[in-house]
């Protein structure tokens, strides 16, 4: 089984030419939105067409960002989300949910530090390790069977730039 941890694209600032907005509203910006289309077209190249389950986060960026993986991976079902994914979520309430769900391919879609810390939590028995996202990074984490604590493998982890250029 494959787990796939991703970062969100890059976001608008809290604090712009229009007053603020809430962190939980935050979308992606213009370069945000291209560079994560990048990065999807160039995952897609790298992993082909595995029949992804797309999860995220509910704050807005993340969600945008699931969704432009989804429509370049072709995922026909919506986006799911899960709470546990928003900055500061359980880590070890990702890993009992993915222990209890059917095997099979899935993205987690989420924000630093906490995708750093399902990533530690999936491939790590201690309490982490040290683990910093860029936005838009993308993690494999492997399983021989059903993902959970401490079960994963890191099999490779790939910067944003990285993937963009595999599209070139």
């Amino acid at each position: 089984m494959n787990v796939y941890l991703v970062r969100h694209g890059i976001a608008v600032e809290s604090w712009g030419p229009h007053g603020s907005v809430r962190d939980e509203d935050r979308r992606l910006s213009d370069e945000g939105r291209k560079k994560t289309r990048e990065v999807a077209r160039g995952l897609r190249l790298v992993i082909g067409d595995e029949a992804l389950r797309i999860v995220s986060s509910p704050l807005v960026r993340a969600r945008e960002t699931a969704e432009i993986f989804a429509e370049e991976f072709g995922v026909e079902t919506p986006v799911e989300l899960l709470a546990d994914l928003v900055p500061g979520g359980d880590a070890d309430a990702v890993a009992e949910w993915l222990e209890s769900q059917v095997p099979g391919p899935v993205m987690l879609v989420g924000h630093m530090p906490s995708i750093a810390d399902v990533a530690s939590c999936l491939a790590s028995s201690g309490d982490g390790v040290g683990l910093v996202f860029k936005k838009a990074a993308v993690m494999r984490v492997c399983f021989e069977a059903r993902a959970g604590r401490g079960k994963g493998c890191i099999e490779w982890f790939l910067p944003p730039g990285f993937l963009r250029r595999v599209v070139c």
